[in-house]
């Protein structure tokens, strides 16, 4: 995996150094790590398109076609091909510093899970020091090669410890031997597999060890010895635990059953391993290390770290995280399309209402457009607030003032804002300019009032997608009610 990990590393690094002399496209302001991807993206986006263009490809990839119309709506003015493909650009810069930050977040915690070890001096483990905890290290069991025995969970126990009132340390301990020692056996009266005999306890100084009534069905290590025995048969048997911290001792009883196990050899295995991890304990129960045994069942054993190298998940995550924010880009472009197309419909009425004023007031059509124009414009540099509909009016005034015929102007701005509201009114206002209207005025006080009451419907759908929205929530707050009131009475039947 590492090689996959450096070779994308190696890729980026050979792409800074070729494109370190390309333009930025972007017009917003990045830092110098973006700008870099920046470079990369701008020199990408050239090779595709020159790709495309030499298999006489649409220039646009699939789906591009609503893309570019979705951003000329949001940017009407003159120039919107440079805003398509700074967009591209910007999803390819986004996708490659994911790509790259996968690479190099799994390259580090490939060389942190390869490198970090607990085995010491060819074949040991550190102790800690008096009073610490015990450490659980899991490692691996090899044969010195690729083969492996399987995977060992081992507790280091400290050094020895002095401590006081260890007479309620003492029962704490047994406590919690009486629940431990089973082991994977179901109770202390059917024991086919070895017991778990620890020798010390999380959190209590003691060293711990244990005697049997019946070595030659479990020995002090908990190893259970059980292949003498018949079906159905059973051996009883006393483990006594001793628990020792310095000249206090402490003693308890526990009675078990013993039954015939079935063992594979892998557990053969695994049981002369354990075996010889816990005489390694008890030889250097006294030293700072304690020396892995180096054979079992006659066979040789090497040990090696246990590694949790997940490397290559951290690297497909965060690698389809980049994938997913090009492609998400497009759904917020077309969420944005629908915000615009419902914040035209609710603007609609105000516009129409301000035209039927100033018109009221003798205005004309055109000289109404220039001051709401020109009333938007005051406002937008109070408050910074953009309203799709009034950026639409501006580019309007715009192409008025440059010399095209009030007409044309009105046909473009029905055609920008693209609801059949607006191709309606500008159907009015062109027709009245071809033909004249004297009845202009109450014609566009018709129009408000069915625009004020289509508003009213709007605000009324949005209050019932609201309601449906609030559904599941409402849905997930019940069911928990269920459960709070369920469970109690439930209870309380049982009792």
């Amino acid at each position: 995996m590492i090689i996959l990990y450096v070779s994308c590393i190696a890729i980026f690094v050979i792409l800074f150094v070729v494109t370190r002399k390309e333009e930025i496209f972007s017009t917003d302001k990045i830092t110098a790590f973006q700008a870099a991807f920046e470079r990369i993206a701008v020199f990408v986006y050239r090779k595709i398109m020159g790709f495309r263009r030499s298999r006489k490809m649409s220039i646009l990839p699939p789906g591009g076609t609503s893309v570019s119309a979705d951003l000329r709506k949001l940017n009407p003015s003159p120039g919107y091909e440079r805003t398509v493909v700074e967009y591209y650009i910007g999803k390819i810069r986004n996708s490659l510093i994911f790509a790259f930050a996968a690479s190099v977040l799994a390259t580090l915690v490939y060389v942190s899970a390869h490198t970090s070890s607990v085995i010491k001096d060819g074949g040991a483990l550190l102790r800690p020091e008096y009073g610490e905890n015990s450490e659980d290290v899991v490692l691996e069991a090899t044969d010195g090669s690729k083969g492996s025995y399987g995977e060992y969970p081992i507790t280091i126990t400290p050094r020895q410890y002095t401590k006081e009132e260890t007479d309620t340390l003492a029962e704490k301990a047994f406590d919690e031997l009486g629940k431990t020692i089973k082991g994977t056996n179901p109770d202390l009266m059917n024991v086919s597999h070895d017991l778990n005999l620890p020798k010390s306890l999380d959190g209590l100084p003691f060293s711990i060890k244990y005697e049997s009534s019946k070595y030659g069905l479990v020995d002090s290590n908990g190893t259970v010895y059980s292949d003498e025995l018949h079906e159905g048969e059973k051996a009883r048997v006393v483990i006594t635990a001793k628990l020792t911290l310095d000249k206090r001792q402490y003693e308890k009883c526990f009675e078990i059953a013993v039954i015939p196990p079935a063992l594979s050899p892998d557990e053969k295995m695994r049981r002369s391993i354990d075996e010889a991890l816990s005489e390694a304990d008890s030889r250097t129960a006294e030293s700072e290390k304690m020396t892995l045994p180096s054979e079992a069942e006659d066979l040789p054993i090497s040990w090696r770290d246990s590694v949790n190298d997940s490397s290559l998940m951290i690297f497909i995550l965060v690698f389809i995280m980049g994938i997913v924010s090009f492609y998400a880009g497009d759904s917020d472009l077309h969420r944005r399309i629908e915000q615009r197309s419902r914040q035209l419909q609710l603007d609609y009425p105000q516009l129409i209402s301000r035209l039927v004023l100033f018109a009221g007031a003798g205005m004309s059509i055109r000289s109404s457009f220039s001051k709401i124009a020109g009333d938007y414009e005051k406002e937008k540099m109070h408050d910074g607030k953009e309203r799709y509909v009034y950026e639409e009016v501006l580019l309007m005034r715009h192409e008025l003032d440059s010399g095209i015929s009030e007409q044309d102007a009105y046909m473009h701005f029905g055609q920008r804002c693209g609801t059949l509201q607006y191709s309606k009114f500008c159907s009015l206002l062109t027709q009245n300019l071809r033909k004249g209207n004297s009845t202009l005025l109450s014609m566009l006080q018709t129009e408000a009032g069915a625009a004020f009451a289509q508003r009213k419907n709007i605000a009324r759908q949005m209050g019932e997608e609201a309601g449906t929205k609030l559904l599941f929530p409402m849905i997930l707050m019940l069911v928990v009610t269920m459960v709070i009131i369920i469970i109690p009475a439930y209870s309380s039947f049982a009792m």
